[in-house]
């Protein structure tokens, strides 16, 4: 499902009968459960963040995976076995912002990163 900034689903997991919120957890008990055998079907999110900023080889990981982490508050279930949920993270080296906050530079791209998964909705 997809979620919105105010928690309210945007794209799936509703009740049919109330438009109520589901819990991701109430498609997946009997398989939590070992009742049911039937395959849980995933859907992969491809993503790519790219910046200007001059960073190092650890700093532009720690982005990316800072900025994936992040990306579970609008898409849920995120990063499960059975999609191939990936984002490649590269940078220009354009601008050298020495001594750049890159936690703050996270924060900003996953804000971004949450504003383009609803955005690729309409």
């Amino acid at each position: 499902m997809i979620v919105d900034r105010s928690g309210g689903v945007v794209r799936g997991n509703l009740r049919a009968e109330s438009l109520e919120r589901r819990h991701p957890v109430t498609d997946y008990e009997d398989g939590i459960r070992g009742a049911s055998h039937a395959p849980v079907h995933g859907n992969t999110t491809i993503s790519v963040l790219v910046t200007n900023v001059k960073l190092s080889d650890y700093s532009l990981r720690q982005l990316g995976l800072q900025v994936h982490s992040s990306m579970h508050r609008g898409i849920q279930p995120f990063h499960t076995e059975s999609d191939g949920d990936t984002l490649f993270t590269l940078t220009t080296d354009e601008v050298d912002l020495t001594g750049v906050n890159t936690t703050g530079l996270g924060t900003l791209a996953s804000d971004t990163a949450w504003d383009a998964i609803l955005a690729a909705l309409d």
